[in-house]
Parts: C-alpha cells; structure tokens; sequence
C-alpha cells in the first residue's frame, strides 16, 4: 500500500516472512510518515467493521508515542501518524487505505482529493453507508 501511494515501507523486505515489526528499525529509519493498522469488529452478516472507539485509538496512539525514542521521530514531531482500521486498509479498502495514504505523504498534490469522501462513495456504490472513524490522526 505505501509503495502504490508513492511511498517507502521502511519494513518492505521480500525476505523476511509474518508481520512482526523490529522496533528498534522504526527508531533508526526515523519515517515522515507511520501508519498503524489496527483491528475492528464486524456487524453480524454484513462484512462491515466498526471502527475502535476513539478513546481506544487515543489510547493505542499514547501507548505509541509514548515508546522510548518515539518523540523524537520525525513523523511524531509533525504529527503525521495514523491509526487505521483493516477495513479501510486491507482486502478491497486497500484502495480506499491506499488514498488515505497518498493524502498523507502528498498533501499538496492531493489537496483536491478527499479521502473520507472517496471511502463514502466507496461505500455508497456498495448501497452501505460508510462507518465512521476508521482513521485516527496524532493531535
């Protein structure tokens, strides 16, 4: 997703299999831009995720920054770090996730893009309306 934005995932190696994360890379890689994925839970029978509440995103966030050497991270000083969900990031949301994470990396050239309504639309086309707050930003 972040190469398709126009990105570099820091953590883009062919070689290594699963998904854990070496902390410690995030800290000497030092990123413009983090991005979390975080889980939701689906409505009964729909496929549709809610998104976590906003105090779990808040907490998720401080639980982040707060690791050590996290403040002085270049994407935490300029607050461009993002919690999302996999429903708008992952499966057929990568396109939407792949928008978001665009916006994000090029704000000037995307100023006529808005994500959130893209990910309406997106859901409307689906006749569904889109659940809200599957993006959370550092404030």
């Amino acid at each position: 997703m972040m190469r398709v934005a126009g990105g570099i995932n820091i953590f883009d190696d062919p070689t290594i299999k699963g998904k854990t994360i070496d902390p410690e890379k995030i800290l000497l890689e030092d990123p413009d831009l983090i991005i979390k994925t975080s889980s939701g839970a689906a409505y009964k029978n729909t496929g549709v995720y809610t998104a976590p509440s906003q105090e779990e995103c808040k907490n998720i966030m401080n639980e982040m920054i707060n690791r050590s050497g996290w403040k002085d991270l270049k994407a935490v000083k300029s607050k461009n770090v993002y919690i999302t969900t996999g429903f708008c990031a992952g499966g057929l949301g990568k396109l939407i996730g792949v928008i978001y994470t665009a916006k994000w990396l090029y704000p000037e050239e995307m100023k006529d893009i808005n994500p959130d309504k893209v990910f309406e639309e997106w859901m409307a086309m689906q006749g569904v309306k889109a659940p809200k707050g599957h993006v959370y930003k550092l404030k």
